[in-house]
């Protein structure tokens, strides 16, 4: 059915419709920005701001805070969006009364494929991560951790560890 209308469509009309769709699509993903997300320049495709970004960026983007954004602005660097805080007012709005927001870590697919999205440095803070978090304090706890015998422990640990790898200078460990 489909190969049928296929054959039956002329060239430039298919290819105009893949266009079309390619460029939709293109634009939804670029110039969309994330709900709740704050006003900022977009940039050029793929690009962004990086272009328009000398030595000392910093002072482009408090230009642009000032003059256009505003004091919480954000701005794509290549195809990451970043939220830029230009006073000390924002970040301590940010850091303390809102923690939560900044209390993730980006989700690279690099990442995830790298650790089979398991363990609990790399994750994003989310419920999963809170139970994990939780479950991982209370276990460490259970074994010692934060007690003034642990930290004698990881010591005469860390000496004996140090005089092994000592001892092997110049052979593989």
């Amino acid at each position: 059915m489909i190969l049928e209308i296929i054959r039956n469509v002329s060239t430039y009309t298919l290819l105009s419709t893949i266009l079309a769709i390619f460029a939709a699509v293109f634009y939804q993903y670029w110039w969309r920005r994330p709900n709740g997300f704050p006003p900022g320049p977009r940039g050029i495709p793929i690009l962004g701001v990086i272009p328009f970004l000398d030595n000392f960026p910093e002072k482009l983007l408090k230009k642009w805070s000032l003059e256009k954004y505003g004091a919480v602005m954000s701005a794509r660097l290549g195809t990451s969006d970043v939220v830029v805080l230009n006073t000390s007012e924002s970040v301590v709005e940010v850091f303390t009364n809102q923690g939560s927001l900044t209390s993730g870590r980006p989700a690279e697919n690099i990442i995830r494929q790298a650790t089979g999205d398991k363990g609990v440095i790399l994750k994003d803070y989310s419920m999963k991560f809170k139970a994990l978090k939780k479950w991982v304090i209370q276990s460490l706890s259970e074994h010692g951790f934060g007690r003034s015998g642990m930290e004698e422990r990881i010591t005469e640990e860390a000496v004996c560890f140090t005089e092994y790898l000592k001892c092997k200078v110049g052979k593989p460990v």
